[in-house]
């Protein structure tokens, strides 16, 4: 009677299993672009899934005072867009987290000026569902499409040589409209969505088919 309870939950939890990394995108730090605006940077989902959080790798540089703490930042403004041609597109998700979670993860030299380097991790409140494909992620200092920050408290780092070239906002006006953004050239961000794989629906049937058969199988294995 244990048997199919147990064949069920294996099942499932290959498939619903929360909080893993769907996406990741790191490398060596070798710059940063101040996040007064907000900047972009594609990603690629090879399966559908739910993005629950966005983790990036920043920069303090309010202060070059080595305290493990951004001192006067206004939280975490992110925005999700379709790919248009090697370009961010139609904006498909926007969203603002005032009190993400910060690490400290080290130090980076800029300048002849060492500064404090952080993962800063929001949560998105009611999950995305994305399908396959490719995608953007913009992210910025303060709540999405408002003023720009003329005072960034800090900056987005950056890795060399991966992916497409990422995009830099004009204006705070046009964070949904990336049709005016500037091209950083050979420029990649850091950064990682968690979330979960989400099963096609046309799957579900699939299973609990399959599900549905088991007990005759099981039936004809222990019947006299």
């Amino acid at each position: 009677m244990k048997v199919v309870p147990l064949f069920v939950s294996l099942i499932l939890s290959a498939h619903f299993v929360h909080g893993v990394s769907v996406v990741e995108q790191t490398g060596q730090f070798t710059g940063f672009l101040p996040l007064d605006t907000g900047v972009a940077d594609d990603f690629e989902l090879s399966e559908r899934s739910s993005i629950e959080g966005i983790g990036v790798w920043v920069v303090d540089i309010a202060s070059d005072v080595q305290d493990g703490v951004i001192d006067g930042w206004s939280g975490l403004g992110w925005g999700i867009f379709e790919n248009d041609r090697g370009r961010p597109g139609d904006i498909v998700t926007s969203g603002f987290s005032p009190n993400p979670s910060l690490s400290l993860t080290g130090t980076f030299e800029n300048g002849g000026i060492t500064y404090e380097t952080f993962y800063v991790e929001a949560v998105i409140v009611g999950p995305v569902v994305l399908e396959s494909g490719d995608f953007w992620l913009s992210i910025r200092e303060g709540e999405w499409n408002t003023e720009d920050n003329a005072n960034s408290s800090i900056g987005w780092l950056l890795s060399d040589g991966r992916g497409i070239s990422g995009f830099v906002p004009i204006e705070a006006d046009t964070l949904i409209n990336p049709e005016f953004w500037d091209r950083v050239p050979e420029k990649a961000t850091n950064f990682q969505l968690t979330g979960s794989i989400v099963p096609e629906v046309s799957n579900y049937a699939l299973w609990f088919g399959f599900l549905a058969f088991v007990p005759v199988l099981l039936w004809r294995r222990v019947r006299p």
